[in-house]
């Protein structure tokens, strides 16, 4: 018994330590063709290999990739005509 005790407290100290890789979501526009990222898809754990291929080939796609916690405050930047996320966003519009 005292064993199993040991053990849990030794899994809550890991799990502590562990590096918390934040969920992001792509808040791009829907790209399709050779790049393939449609919009508001969410990464959980990092991004798989074929997401890290597409950022080393376009690396202005990275701004749009955000933290989930992030998303409310980034949809309110959109809607400002202004806005240097919506200039971004409309400039991506034209890859393939």
């Amino acid at each position: 018994m005292a064993q199993t005790k040991g053990k849990s407290q030794i899994k809550k100290s890991l799990k502590s330590k562990a590096i918390k890789i934040p969920t992001m979501m792509y808040v791009g526009p829907t790209l399709r063709g050779n790049i393939m990222l449609m919009e508001f898809t969410v990464y959980r754990g990092g991004y798989c290999s074929r997401i890290k291929g597409i950022l080393e080939t376009h690396p202005e796609l990275k701004k749009m990739f955000i933290p989930i916690t992030k998303v409310a405050a980034v949809r309110e930047e959109m809607k400002k005509t202004k806005s240097t996320f919506r200039a971004d966003y409309n400039a991506l519009k034209k890859l393939k």
